[in-house]
């Protein structure tokens, strides 16, 4: 068990201080770990496209709720409950055809047995026909950029990778986020150590370690083997987000 913070300073041979003007700091390590979920996810999407589902979580909204917004903008998956417990895939449509898909007489009309769904340049998912019951919702499988530990704290640099870990974040993945970690503070004092010592030679040192190492990042993505069995998702409550 180790903490992001740990792992930083066992992979850098750096020290981080809090409130400091030393970079980087504990607040900037407060962001690379947020940031390298985000960046792993899309590496992995990237190289390999099947393996969504390992990042893949589920919500349930209200038909007549707010309308639903996928933040990362990765949409898997999207399904109408016609009746209770009975869950028809929605085909995606464009914007231009919302008004074409409450028309009766169009081709593009989405009934009970063929709903549609439509998401505009905000990332807001609008499920068609609508319900006239609130009784009934919709539900999205997406990608979540999680912000949280498994047990519903915010990330931080003293976040214990293994236990509680990342939330919907899986294990295997860990030592890519370090490497993303490791690149991002190594990064930061490289031009730390060249604008307030400038010294040149130990810049060149830094600059020889970090081509390596972002080397090694990107292979992580082209030789791991991603693919595996989809996780199980556990349904949040009715007009979670």
């Amino acid at each position: 068990m180790a903490t992001f913070l740990q792992h930083m300073e066992s992979t850098t041979g750096l020290s981080f201080a809090f409130n400091t003007a030393v970079r980087p700091n504990k607040s900037d390590l407060n962001i690379y770990l947020r940031e390298g979920v985000k960046d792993v996810i899309y590496n992995v999407l990237r190289f390999s496209p099947a393996s969504a589902d390992l990042f893949a979580v589920e919500s349930i909204s209200l038909q007549n709720a707010d309308n639903f917004k996928v933040d990362s903008g990765v949409v898997l998956e999207v399904m109408r409950e016609r009746v209770v417990d009975e869950w028809r895939p929605c085909r995606q449509v464009p914007v231009s055809k919302q008004y074409l898909v409450t028309d009766v007489d169009s081709f593009e009309y989405a009934s009970d047995y063929n709903p549609v769904y439509i998401r505009d340049d905000n990332n807001t998912i609008k499920v068609f026909p609508v319900m006239a019951s609130s009784t009934f919702g919709f539900k999205v499988r997406y990608i979540d950029f999680t912000r949280y530990d498994s047990d519903d704290f915010s990330l931080t640099h003293d976040t214990d990778l293994e236990s509680p870990g990342i939330k919907g974040f899986p294990t295997m993945f860990i030592p890519h986020l370090i490497q993303y970690g490791a690149i991002k503070a190594l990064t930061e004092y490289y031009h730390y150590s060249l604008r307030e010592d400038e010294d040149i030679e130990l810049a060149a040192g830094y600059l020889g370690t970090l081509k390596e190492m972002k080397d090694n990042y990107n292979s992580m993505f082209l030789t791991k083997d991603v693919i595996s069995q989809p996780k199980q998702q556990q349904p949040q409550p009715r007009g979670g987000r």
